[in-house]
């Protein structure tokens, strides 16, 4: 799984203090407390071209393109994001990325809630991975409906406490 913050997701740094701007590891650590097993990705920060996802789409597929491409060379099965718009970018407008690498890739795309509540237990369908542009086969990357009742109810427990320690960092500056 590669983790993709995006451009802006950590940034400005000295405003949010969140993370470190060029390797943030947060949504690492979350997934890695849910069982899944991050990929070195140094394409974690990079702009996908979320700014120009109506007027340049053409740039759009060569910024996402190269995130994609990275993601699938480094052996993983699927990208989680948080970003609305990568989201989009990523998954949306995979046909024109597509064209623009001259090969299909087929490396879904999630957000970071829809990773979290396939290993919790949630169906597919209560997720809505269902509407993605590129399929995604849970069997790929989440073992959720192999965990146990408890194991789900200690990933809970584990995600809550992490999330909320996040969020008293942003907040409270702890």
């Amino acid at each position: 799984m590669a983790c993709y913050y995006g451009c802006l997701l950590v940034r400005p740094a000295d405003i949010l203090g969140f993370d470190r701007a060029e390797d943030p590891q947060t949504m690492d650590e979350v997934m890695k407390a849910i069982g899944a097993t991050p990929v070195d990705f140094p394409f974690k920060t990079e702009c996908c071209g979320a700014g120009l996802s109506v007027s340049r789409t053409e740039v759009v597929a060569r910024l996402s393109g190269k995130i994609v491409n990275e993601a699938a060379d480094r052996g993983a099965q699927s990208i989680v994001v948080a970003c609305p718009m990568c989201h989009s970018n990523l998954d949306m407008r995979r046909s024109a990325i597509d064209k623009h690498l001259g090969k299909k890739l087929d490396t879904p795309v999630l957000y970071l809630t829809q990773a979290i509540g396939l290993a919790i237990g949630l169906k597919e369908e209560e997720t809505g991975i269902q509407r993605h542009f590129v399929k995604v086969d849970t069997r790929r990357f989440c073992q959720a409906k192999k965990t146990s009742i408890n194991h789900r109810r200690e990933i809970r427990w584990h995600v809550l406490e992490f999330l909320s320690a996040i969020v008293a960092k942003i907040l409270l500056g702890q």
